[in-house]
């Protein structure tokens, strides 16, 4: 809160404030507060800076440009950019479709067109990456943190196009033992979100905490691996399947 600014954005670090990506983040934060704290959902003490940083993410629209043979996504479709005047992009549309979702705003017009985006920038033999799916007629490789974190922004979307069912298959597929601390918290959300949480993911995050914790500590990979342990009771998993079936 200390860190908003007057326009309800709000920047990467207390010395650099923008880009402001992390406005969405903050926003889902502010949301759950009242399902991890004494607060309720109508005193908790975060309702203004909700109100001020969702004016902002409604201002802030990825830049479109002219359909192109070249690439294969829709790139008419409008969602959120990282950078202010850019390109809509996946990551930055899935966190701040989140942060929509967790403030009732799912039926908003630029939630469901962010739910079109999403579903167009999966790559057709499932998964995604950053957002593109074709470039000079080549298809893209799919990297499995943003095919987990689209598949936890979409929760329950209806896909009668099977697009979902790929990407899905391909998570459970490349997630192991093996996978590094934050792709694999990130495909637990996803998994989670869909009703496919595996059985040894307890297993798998204590063995990637233990790897990443012997190069450094890290509070943000502590984090993740503590949400993602919570599996469907996760309160981010269960809102993103509350909102979707609503």
């Amino acid at each position: 809160v200390k860190r908003q600014a007057a326009d309800g954005s709000l920047g990467v670090s207390a010395t650099q404030d923008a880009p402001h990506w992390p406005t969405g983040i903050a926003v889902l934060a502010w949301a759950l507060a009242p399902r991890y704290s004494p607060y309720s959902a109508a005193t908790h003490p975060f309702r203004e800076p909700i109100v001020n940083a969702l004016k902002w993410i409604f201002s802030l629209k990825g830049k479109p440009a002219p359909q192109s043979p070249e690439l294969g996504h829709d790139t008419t479709l409008v969602g959120w950019p990282w950078v202010e005047s850019t390109h809509t992009w996946l990551e930055p549309t899935a966190l701040y479709l989140l942060a929509l979702k967790a403030t009732g705003q799912h039926a908003h017009t630029r939630a469901r067109e962010a739910v079109k985006v999403l579903l167009d920038r999966q790559i057709p033999c499932g998964g995604c990456n950053y957002g593109n799916t074709f470039v000079l007629g080549q298809e893209l490789r799919p990297h499995v943190e943003p095919s987990g974190l689209a598949l936890w922004a979409l929760g329950n979307v209806p896909d009668p196009t099977g697009k979902l069912a790929k990407s899905i298959d391909f998570v459970v597929r490349q997630t192991s033992a093996e996978t590094s601390t934050v792709s694999l918290a990130y495909a637990l959300f996803g998994l989670a979100t869909q009703q496919r949480f595996p059985a040894q993911a307890q297993e798998w995050l204590a063995q990637a905490l233990a790897r990443s914790e012997k190069r450094e500590r890290s509070a943000y990979r502590l984090a993740l691996v503590a949400l993602a342990a919570l599996g469907e009771k996760c309160p981010m998993i269960q809102l993103a399947q509350e909102e979707s079936a609503s």
